[in-house]
């Protein structure tokens, strides 16, 4: 599945009118913007003061480079606003940097930071001057962009400056900018039209030469307001005693501009007239489009755009080519009232036939979105929902669920009911979406649309009855519910139907998830194989993006963590380039691939992915994928030693559970984090009361095998360790560690044996089972597994600690300082270094270099180099020579 286009109309200044007043005042004003130190030139203020039209008039005398993008609502999204950015830049310098693809990857937290920082890189390398131009920025409300922005503008190289061009103060630190002479800005007042600049505008426009005591008149009752004194242009080209018609004029300047268009509108010929309000429902348009919706012979739109264009209607160019256009947006809202008043020389009728053309030739040209609007703003629900059903597919597998939703909750009721295929479409939105019980409710419209169609083919009807079962799987599993089994496996086995692939790579997840859930991995595992399959064979990201999350699942249930952290990096490398919108259900992605670098210790970059995974599930909204996030982010503030972080996120992870129906894995997760968190903070009693209430699950049956279980039966087994209960405890861990063997699990198998050394009352065995974990765990970098049982599994690794294997001597620098039975540590001027310094400190005065470190400790090159940098800053030394001295000197080393 492509990425949705982008729109070419976004990417250009406007080009200045042949009767615009230049504006040298303002001009030299934002040329200072070019002065060193100076970064950002800001413009802005309310609607209608030519602030589009003074920065498209400032790029024309701009030597460099220019990046245009005009912004609208739809860019609140960090993926298509970075790739929006980045068409702009390389349309000014084809071949800029890298493809739009490689920044895409980069992008792994939704404040855009990564992202960014690759595009800065690539912006330094230019050699001449950037004017980057940000229009219409009121649109963007999303804080991550505004974060982003932010930190574009912290590291601009000199020769880049940005302008933002807006109605509003953008969430910025603009006094920061402003103290430090990094700003230049023009305001309302700024932008207000001087008595020469209204005289010359007066002279060009309407050929009029206003008298002193005319124009003061205008400046008391329009104020400079550039949309007021042009629109006050046109009206007195018309007027016989231009001088009466200025001294009516009164009221607010809404009302004079509501007055004057009225003037102005009246005062055209009557097609023209006819020709504006036509096409005043259309956001953008081309002659073409213009042709289609006022039904004029060919040709004629293009004539009537010309004279527009000639009068300075309000017209503003979207492409150099002069294909495009839209209406400035005060007088677009004008025109639509005025379509909209009784009265209006076009009926009610009329505009909806005009909505019902637009949507058709939309839809020939490949405009899905806005095909979409005009036919249900025609009231054309039937068309809007042959639309929807056609697309549901394709837009799912681009993310764009909230397109879906809106679309479906627009269309009418009974539409809906009376059309399986479109109950069957808002099913499928609404099980991706986590609501269960709604999606079940169309599914049951569905199967009797289906039972009651004596019109559908029989191929239709085998067709419709296969997706209405994959929906239904879909939902039953997602909400945590029983699936028949044996049914599930028949239909994954059978050969999709003729256009069912999609509906096929459903089913095929839920029968992975049923086995995966039962610990039969290897079946699994070939299921989600095929769903990534059939995800690259339809391009869907969607189906593929879920095949990788759940096959890497499985190979972190096996123990294989490089494979899974692998895997899931290429399945979030491939997603991000090939859409250019955000889709949430990279968030699932993120926030297990978090995980696992959480467990490797890997706490920043683990971090930056949870709290991306967060952010991007607002867009996709699913209750496992936000109750996975919470969790994720519950286990990362366990690794960081924040308690109160951590039941902050098992509250939040609980809301949604109560809330919603999550899969059974899910809330097994939330007990055994919350069984943890008891444990770390000392509330014994809950843990007791927790164990009690579970005890069932300790029950020796063989058949009671599952992942599910497993996650209580290792809860239980660490509260009656805790306890003193060690016999207990011991039991229940030989027997799960006899079925996790039995089954391939290694990864629950390490945890099992880590709580069996720790239960061990025999110092021998406790050791035979520690090596045992230790054996299975080294090679794949585990580490939080060991960390977060404290001080009494530091005692056990202590003993081991002069053994050769350095895997052993970095699980222990990675206990906190606290947890150690040390002597305090001498503090540098900055405070003292944490134990994971302190190895990589011990490392520097080894000489080794940062792969070198990294091997050893178990860390990436770029975490050597970041503690390397907190270990300069808190000792106050530049390099590693002065930094080994002076830890000599405190006795760290």
């Amino acid at each position: 599945m492509s990425a949705a286009p982008l729109l070419a109309t976004k990417l250009f200044a406007p080009q200045p009118g042949p009767k615009r007043v230049l504006r040298p005042r303002l001009l030299a004003r934002l040329e200072r913007c070019r002065e060193p130190g100076r970064r950002l030139a800001l413009i802005c203020a309310p609607a209608g003061y030519g602030k589009t039209t003074l920065a498209g008039e400032w790029v024309q005398t701009q030597p460099g480079l220019i990046a245009w993008l005009s912004l609208d609502p739809h860019d609140n999204d960090p993926n298509q606003f970075l790739a929006y950015l980045v068409a702009a830049l390389r349309l000014a310098r084809p071949g800029f940097g890298r493809a739009p693809e490689a920044y895409l990857q980069a992008l792994e937290a939704a404040a855009l930071q990564p992202a960014l920082a690759e595009l800065i890189n690539d912006l330094t390398g230019l050699d001449e001057p950037v004017l980057l131009v940000l229009d219409d920025y009121q649109s963007i409300t999303l804080p991550a962009i505004h974060e982003g922005l932010g930190f574009l503008l912290d590291h601009l190289p000199p020769q880049v400056r940005l302008a933002l061009v807006t109605r509003t103060d953008p969430p910025l630190p603009l006094h920061r900018y402003r103290a430090r002479a990094q700003m230049v800005e023009l305001r309302a007042e700024d932008l207000r039209f001087s008595t020469d600049e209204t005289t010359e505008f007066f002279a060009r426009a309407a050929g009029l030469n206003l008298q002193p005591a005319e124009l003061a008149v205008l400046d008391e009752r329009i104020e400079g307001w550039a949309a007021g004194i042009q629109m006050a242009a046109l009206s007195f080209e018309r007027q016989p005693d231009v001088s009466r018609f200025i001294q009516s004029l009164g009221g607010s300047r809404r009302y004079i501009l509501d007055y004057l268009a009225e003037e102005v509108l009246n005062s055209q010929p009557e097609e023209l007239r006819h020709f504006l309000l036509q096409i005043s429902i259309l956001e953008r348009f081309c002659a073409a489009l213009c042709d289609t919706v006022t039904g004029g012979p060919a040709g004629s739109s293009a004539r009537h755009l010309a004279s527009i264009e000639r009068q300075n209607l309000f017209l503003v160019p979207l492409d150099a080519e002069g294909r495009w256009y839209r209406f400035h947006h005060l007088f677009a809202g004008l025109l639509r009232v005025r379509l909209k008043q009784p009265g209006s020389d076009l009926g009610p009728e009329q505009a909806l036939v005009l909505q019902q053309r637009a949507s058709l030739w939309l839809e020939a040209n490949g405009f899905l979105r806005e095909a979409i609007h005009h036919a249900l703003e025609a009231g054309d629900y039937e068309r809007a929902a042959d639309l929807v059903e056609g697309s549901t597919v394709a837009l799912l597998g681009r993310g764009e669920l909230h397109a879906l939703l809106s679309w479906i909750e627009v269309l009418p009721a009974e539409t809906i009911e009376r059309r399986p295929w479109l109950c069957l479409a808002q099913a499928w939105t609404l099980g991706f979406n986590g609501r269960a019980e709604e999606a079940a409710r169309r599914l049951h419209q569905a199967q009797a649309g289906l039972q009651n169609g004596a019109e559908l083919a029989e191929a239709a009807r085998r067709q419709l009855t296969h997706e209405i079962f994959a929906v239904r799987m879909l939902v039953t599993v997602s909400a945590g519910r029983p699936a028949d089994a044996a049914e599930l496996e028949e239909a994954s086995r059978a050969a999709p139907l003729p256009g069912g692939q999609f509906a096929q790579s459903v089913i095929c997840w839920a029968w992975g998830y049923v086995c995966r859930s039962a610990g039969r991995l290897d079946e699994a595992a070939a299921a989600f194989e095929k769903v990534m399959q059939i995800g690259r064979a339809l391009e869907n990201q969607w189906t593929f993006s879920v095949g990788a999350v759940d096959y890497a699942t499985i190979l972190r249930q096996r123990g294989r963590l490089r494979q899974a952290v692998q895997v899931y990096r290429q399945g979030l490398e491939q997603v991000l380039s090939r859409t250019a919108y955000a889709p949430g259900f990279i968030g699932r992605m993120e926030s297990l691939l978090g995980v696992i670098l959480c467990e490797q210790n890997e706490l920043a970059e683990a971090h930056r992915l949870i709290e991306a995974s967060l952010e991007h599930n607002r867009w996709w909204r699913n209750p496992n994928h936000d109750t996975h996030a919470w969790l994720a982010r519950a286990a990362l503030a366990q690794a960081e030693g924040d308690l109160p972080g951590m039941r902050a996120a098992l509250e939040a992870a609980r809301l949604v559970t109560a809330q919603f129906e999550v899969v059974a894995l899910l809330r097994s997760g939330l007990e055994s984090l919350w069984v943890q968190y008891w444990l770390a903070s000392a509330d014994q009693p809950a843990a007791a009361q927790w164990a009690t209430a579970h005890a069932a699950a300790a029950a020796p049956d063989a058949a009671l095998v599952g992942e599910a279980l497993e996650i209580e039966r290792l809860a239980l087994a660490r509260i009656w360790a805790a306890a003193g209960q060690k016999p207990a405890a011991l039991r229940l861990l030989k027997l799960q560690a006899e079925l996790a063997r039995a089954s391939g699990r290694i990864g629950p198998l390490i945890e099992t044996l880590v709580l069996q050394a720790l239960a061990g009352e025999d110092f021998a065995e406790a050791q035979a089972a520690l090596g045992q974990a230790l054996a299975l765990a080294a090679p794949e970098g585990y580490m939080r597994v060991f960390v977060n049982l404290g001080q009494p599994m530091l005692a056990l690794l202590a003993a081991r600690a002069q053994e050769p294997d350095g895997y052993v001597r970095a699980l222990l620098a990675a206990f906190p300082v606290a947890a150690a039975p040390a002597s305090p540590q001498p503090a540098g001027p900055a405070g003292p270094l944490s134990a994971r310094e302190l190895g990589v400190l011990g490392c520097l005065a080894q000489g080794l270099t940062n792969p070198q470190i990294g091997a050893r400790l178990f860390i990436a090159t770029g975490t050597v180099k970041a503690h390397t940098a907190a270990i300069f800053r808190k000792l106050d030394v530049a390099n590693r020579t002065e930094a080994v001295a002076r830890a000599n000197d405190l006795g760290l080393l």
